[in-house]
């Protein structure tokens, strides 16, 4: 017998931190489309991404993985990803049977777009907001590619000549979201940003987010004064005014 149908509910409020801005009105009707955004970006041994190896070792997720039918690993930011209601109170349902303990990587980054992914939900989407982690991690992984032959330990994050040359890449800065990034966000040039739409971890290619689904940026100083800030707030529409209240007349009401 066939399994019964998710009756679709509103979606939660999506994930959106104070690290994060909106640089781009229409987000209601983008994920007024349906279904729910994540990445679905596979986990595999080999992988550069740094909580690959963390989250294959993670006892408590294969537990999970097995209860499922023996579902692979996907991995998702949660900064912009947005869950139909009754899926995510399903996987929260799950989570809370399985999950105990700490684990020395973000957990939500696996387990929630695992889960998703298990259950067969509907995917709308992917996550509206765009990392600066992800145009850091292009670039390293590129200058590791030529590097690992020379230092060795390939995919090993500890190795610290590796370290060395992740945190020069790190203090020059060369990631941080900036105006123009958030200008082009704000216009929408789809043709400018698909330079970062697709994203490879070294032995998967996978989509970082959806041609013209872009509305915000991350990292944003959590500072209100923070110049960047107070430039993607003075992008938002001003809201509109309040309806006046009608005036309450103080003539007597007239006889019939």
């Amino acid at each position: 017998m066939d399994p019964p149908r998710r009756r679709r509910r509103p979606h939660l409020p999506a994930c959106l931190e104070r690290h994060a801005g909106a640089a781009r009105p229409g987000l209601a009707a983008w994920l007024g489309r349906g279904g729910n955004f994540l990445h679905t970006r596979p986990i595999r041994a080999g992988s550069r991404w740094r909580f690959a190896a963390p989250a294959l070792a993670d006892q408590q997720l294969a537990n999970l993985c097995r209860r499922l039918g023996s579902t692979s690993l996907v991995g998702s930011q949660v900064e912009g990803a947005s869950f139909e209601a009754a899926l995510l109170f399903e996987v929260a349902a799950l989570l809370e049977r399985h999950l105990d303990g700490s684990a020395a990587y973000p957990r939500e980054e696996v387990w929630l777009a695992t889960a998703a992914h298990a259950l067969g939900a509907p995917i709308g989407g992917r996550p509206y907001v765009l990392s600066e982690v992800h145009r850091f991690d292009r670039a390293f992984w590129r200058v590791l590619r030529y590097a690992d032959p020379l230092i060795g330990r390939p995919g090993d994050p500890r190795y610290f000549p590796r370290r060395l040359i992740e945190h020069l890449m790190i203090r020059s800065g060369f990631h941080r979201i900036r105006r123009r990034l958030v200008d082009r966000i704000g216009a929408d040039d789809a043709a400018w940003l698909a330079r970062y739409e697709w994203m490879s971890d070294g032995n998967n290619t996978w989509r970082v987010f959806d041609r013209h689904g872009l509305f915000g940026v991350k990292r944003v100083a959590r500072r209100p004064d923070h110049p960047l800030r107070r430039y993607i707030d003075a992008l938002a529409p001003a809201p509109a005014p309040a309806p006046q209240p009608e005036p309450t007349s103080h003539q007597p009401p007239v006889a019939p």
